[in-house]
């Protein structure tokens, strides 16, 4: 039997979307493949809104000196407040499931120095902390219940609860395919290989690592993941490099390189051409605001 494990994370905008990938997953034959879900997500839904909209609008909040701005905040940026998120838990009848506050995020924000951002970091997209503290809990998920339960997962997608994975592309030749890469590759360039959606040369910021899909198996995670507490990159403080501050695709593969040991990183649809994987995400305009 091999094990499959999909840790889906980030505000569940579109979770039906990621309901259906899971049911593509679990129509494979189940006397060859199991599939266990784990979830990281937030207790609320934010507004699409971008770090140049989030950083006017708390300059005007401070201006008008009325009221607590958070609260403020709050009001015009969230959609929802407080979700318990029930039927998706039933969609997804995940193994292990964390809802979290926005606010867990103070500790490693604290210890970097990075509070005076914890308002752009929580209310917009970039910085983008939040969504790589998420896809670190989701696995972290999946890792305490391998402890808990002795299991093993031959290859883990970290992915976006909006994610859409085809039924053409999940099936056993593909996925078997990949276990077999992932091993194997696990063996001769050890600690591991990421596969993710896209690997891109952009001409004025070096190479750029899409990520809303990240493959790889149990060791390929605890390395990425290993000094998740000592990097300070998604946080929105290196301003002298304009880069960081907006682009979590080049942070990314700042963090592989500067992070961990990880020795190959592909990307899916460039480099597998045995087995092609294309991930389809719902896309989001950014909103206008006004207080």
């Amino acid at each position: 039997m091999k094990n499959i494990g999909l840790c889906f994370y980030g505000e569940a905008r579109e979770w039906k979307v990621g309901a259906d990938t899971v049911k593509v997953f679990k129509s494979l034959p189940s006397t060859e493949f199991n599939t266990d879900v784990f979830i990281h997500t937030w207790d609320n839904l934010s507004r699409r809104i971008n770090h140049g909209q989030i950083h006017q609008l708390i300059r005007k909040l401070q201006k008008k000196q009325q009221g607590d701005i958070e609260d403020a905040l709050k009001r015009i940026c969230l959609k929802e407040q407080n979700l318990k998120h029930v039927e998706l838990i039933d969609y997804y009848k995940p193994k292990k499931i964390k809802i979290d506050s926005k606010n867990i995020i103070n500790e490693n924000l604290e210890a970097h120095n990075a509070m005076e951002l914890a308002l752009e970091i929580k209310y917009s997209n970039v910085p983008g902390f939040c969504q790589f503290y998420s896809t670190y809990r989701s696995f972290n998920l999946l890792n305490e219940y391998c402890i808990e339960n002795d299991k093993k997962y031959d290859i883990i997608f970290i992915i976006r609860t909006d994610c859409n994975l085809s039924p053409i592309d999940i099936n056993k030749k593909n996925i078997n395919f990949y276990i077999n890469y992932l091993k194997r590759h696990e063996e001769s360039w050890a600690p591991g290989i990421v596969l993710l959606d896209r690997v891109v040369y952009v001409r004025k910021y070096g190479t750029a690592f899409f990520h809303a899909t990240l493959i790889s198996n149990t060791c390929g995670f605890t390395e990425v993941y290993k000094n998740f507490n000592k990097s300070d990159l998604f946080m929105g403080k290196r301003l002298q490099e304009k880069q960081e501050r907006g682009n979590t695709h080049i942070e990314w593969r700042k963090y592989i390189e500067q992070y961990t040991d990880i020795n190959r990183v592909y990307g899916i649809n460039t480099t597998m051409k045995q087995a092609y994987l294309t991930p389809k995400y719902k896309q989001y305009d950014n909103e206008n605001v006004i207080i």
